[in-house]
């Protein structure tokens, strides 16, 4: 059976496989912005990002660094709550793949006519039945 596709974000088929690589991915980032967030959060002091004071000389940087951390929880939590629809989906098509597969495997064949010899011909050995003028 092949693995289950699902489009992303309706541009480009995925399977779970390379969908939960690519999340692992944006996670080690969003932490790796809250570590340099939390990090100018332990030198300065501040826990929210404010309007740079133009008397200090790295005010600036430190704020774009600030909200590093706050712009790596809101990724964090987007993330979590698209990981969960979309596995969902992933859930869902294989359900139904599972479901395709069961309904060819059930069906029977369909049974031959009593006067049919027991080897059908193949389509191209048909005889024409067209009747032309």
């Amino acid at each position: 059976m092949r693995p289950v596709r699902v489009k992303y974000l309706g541009l480009l088929p995925i399977t779970r496989g390379t969908y939960l690589a690519l999340q692992f991915i944006v996670l080690l980032l969003c932490i790796a912005m809250m570590v340099v967030g939390m990090s100018v959060m332990l030198r300065t002091g501040r826990y929210y990002p404010h309007l740079p004071d133009t008397s200090v000389q790295d005010d600036l940087i430190y704020e774009g660094l600030l909200a590093l951390f706050w712009l790596g929880v809101l990724i964090l939590v987007a993330e979590g709550i698209e990981t969960i629809v979309m596995l969902r989906r992933f859930s869902r098509a294989a359900a139904d793949q599972k479901a395709r597969v069961a309904n060819i495997e059930t069906a029977e064949p369909v049974p031959a006519a009593p006067s049919a010899p027991a080897v059908q011909p193949p389509p191209s050995d048909l005889p024409n039945t067209n009747i032309q003028p």
